[in-house]
């Protein structure tokens, strides 16, 4: 069950004013509604008329970088507009000046250092006011500088809930049901709830949501559940996505069952910070492949997230993988977990780096097509040759997209580093297509990579993991050779993407940051007449990469097409569809970095390659 670890109230500890300050701001309210852009053009009309809540709106807003870019110097500058209004306010004895007083010596703002002990004195200055209460139940439940003390908290909390406070109301609720600082007691815990709930706040709301999905005093109610976290979800809530996610799953409540549609709720509530509980279950869709491509390394990273919130169906989940994957698999899931929590500590180390790209987790899941089969190659660490940038991850990817599509697992080869070796390329080229492939087949062949051409003849080569420039006729594979292979299959469709490029600098090229060092040119002689082919790059052109997603630029905007960007008005993507959509995104991309990429398709265009 979701509970609050962390509790953040900012919002609505500002929101009402006592006597001596001015009007509520209208900012506030919009920004507690979850309309941030609203909150944004209002705060800043109500603080050229010198609105002390707008002050302090503004501060958290330039802070925390909603609606605007993150600016601590403009946060800390409204912020001390805020404290020297609250300071005034606090020498006439103003209670919401101590408050607010007490907010910025918590945080550290406004000029004012952090100092718990200085913002719990304002805080009982402002003792009588409900949101000083608040925020004193808040410090002493979480022991945020000072001991934690549950019954301090509830003490605190109950003077703010006998006010009317909702927030105070639903986190009093949750006291109520654990018997944490109070004698347990179901029948306030739901009272409690019920009232911070009907009040709108969004964790009384979520806690409702999940009083009734577990008929915790009451009766079960899955829709009433599924209302109030909708209600909760709307307004930011970080937890009531993950009971959404649950009914959809279950199919409970009157909301038809849909794993793709759990997952993308899981997914919200750990976008939101909720790794708890969301991140167990996201974990788990993953391990079972439900909603998403089956994906272990995935799979373990959120339960790895999971478990270190204490969450013991993640630890299970987590015991049960590492039976399943390779050490390897288990120390790249790691590498990913602690990528994340880097990011989220606001600690990016370049070997903790986290990519997360949209075309990495395909959202659809078509029908297996049994008679599918795909070859992918993604080298990037050679082995004796300069990295070629992300070129795994493009195999990743890829693999992921095509097992969405239908390709059946089974016949999916994914040939990656120290796998994708001269040997390997020819056992799957020469000898399991020829052997598996059929009449009514669809075959797939994907390469992301080096490749070089011969000085001499001016032949063109993928290189695999273990391939030597020098020695290009026995250590890498004709591109030529591997067109005419796919030609041969008796296959009804056969498409081949290479995402490479050409450097007559051979493996000591040096390019500009991004660009893969060496590779393939197609040519429209060497492409069979019955093969769809796609590359990277025409002529000597150089590839590009994109940071920010962490793959090709050419394999990125090919896999968003592929997946449906690319769809015409019947459902369906064309090979030209395709390449229509790419071509221009590519070019773009590529200008941006100060250089020209222009994507080749050779074949029918009229070919269709999925439809939906």
């Amino acid at each position: 069950m979701v509970y609050p670890r962390v509790l953040v109230a900012v919002a609505a500890a500002l929101c009402c004013l006592s006597s001596g300050a001015q009007a509520a701001s209208q900012a506030w309210g919009a920004y507690l509604a979850g309309d941030h852009e609203k909150a944004l053009a209002l705060a800043r009309a109500e603080a050229k008329a010198d609105n002390l809540e707008a002050f302090g709106l503004l501060g958290l807003i330039y802070w925390q970088g909603d609606q605007v870019p993150k600016d601590p110097a403009q946060a800390q500058g409204w912020f001390k507009k805020y404290v020297d209004g609250c300071q005034e306010l606090a020498k006439r004895g103003d209670a919401y000046g101590h408050h607010g007083l007490g907010w910025m010596y918590q945080n550290g703002w406004g000029g004012l250092p952090r100092d718990v002990a200085q913002a719990v004195r304002q805080y009982k200055k402002a003792a009588d006011f409900q949101w000083s209460q608040y925020d004193l139940g808040r410090l002493y439940y979480d022991g945020t500088g000072i001991k934690q003390d549950y019954a301090e908290a509830a003490k605190w909390w109950r003077k703010a809930a006998d006010q009317g406070n909702a927030p105070a109301q639903g986190l009093l609720s949750w006291l109520y049901y654990n018997g944490w600082g109070v004698k347990k007691d179901i029948a306030e815990a739901v009272e409690l709830g019920r009232r911070s709930a009907d009040a709108g706040d969004v964790f009384g709301r979520h806690w409702m949501g999940c009083i009734r999905y577990f008929g915790i005093g009451v009766p079960q109610d899955y829709a009433e559940a599924g209302r109030l976290w909708e209600l909760a979800a709307a307004h930011g809530s970080p937890h009531a996505p993950w009971g959404l996610g649950l009914l959809y799953r279950g199919g409970l409540g009157g909301y038809a069952k849909n794993h793709g549609e759990a997952v993308k709720w899981f997914r919200t509530g750990v976008e939101r910070g909720e790794l708890g509980y969301a991140a167990a279950e996201l974990g788990a869709a993953y391990e079972a492949g439900e909603g998403v491509v089956q994906d272990f390394v995935e799979a373990y990273k959120w339960y790895l997230l999971a478990a270190l919130r204490e969450n013991p169906a993640a630890r299970e989940g987590m015991k049960r993988l590492s039976q399943a994957m390779t050490k390897e698999q288990v120390a790249e899931a790691q590498k990913l977990a602690n990528a994340y929590q880097a990011v989220l500590a606001g600690q990016p180390a370049p070997a903790l780096r986290l990519l997360v790209s949209d075309v990495d987790a395909p959202a659809l899941r078509l029908v297996e097509k049994p008679a599918g089969f795909a070859l992918v190659v993604g080298v990037e660490n050679y082995k004796d040759l300069p990295s070629a940038q992300f070129a795994e991850r493009d195999a990743d990817s890829m693999r992921k997209t095509l097992l969405a599509l239908g390709y059946p697992e089974r016949n999916v080869v994914t040939l990656k580093g120290s796998e994708a070796t001269i040997a390997g390329l020819r056992k799957y080229l020469e000898e399991w297509l020829p052997r598996n492939v059929g009449e009514n087949s669809s075959v797939f062949f994907y390469f992301s990579g080096h490749g070089a051409p011969d000085p001499g003849d001016g032949t063109s080569y993928l290189v695999p993991w273990d391939g030597d420039p020098s020695y290009l006729k026995s250590t890498a594979y004709p591109l030529e050779k591997v067109l005419a292979l796919l030609s041969g299959l008796k296959a009804k469709r056969v498409v081949a993407v290479t995402d490479a490029c050409f450097s007559g600098a051979g493996g000591r090229s040096v390019l500009a940051k991004g660009a893969r060092p060496l590779v393939t040119k197609v040519g429209a002689a060497a492409v069979p007449g019955n093969l769809t082919v796609f590359a990277a790059a025409s002529g000597d052109q150089i590839t590009s990469t994109l940071d920010d997603q962490g793959h090709g630029t050419f394999t990125y905007y090919f896999l968003k097409g592929l997946s449906g960007a690319a769809k015409d008005g019947s459902g369906a993507v064309t090979a030209k569809g395709l390449y229509d959509y790419l071509k221009p995104k590519v070019q773009d991309a590529a200008r941006r970095q100060n250089r020209d990429q222009e994507p080749v398709l050779h074949g029918s265009g009229d070919k269709e390659l999925v439809r939906f």
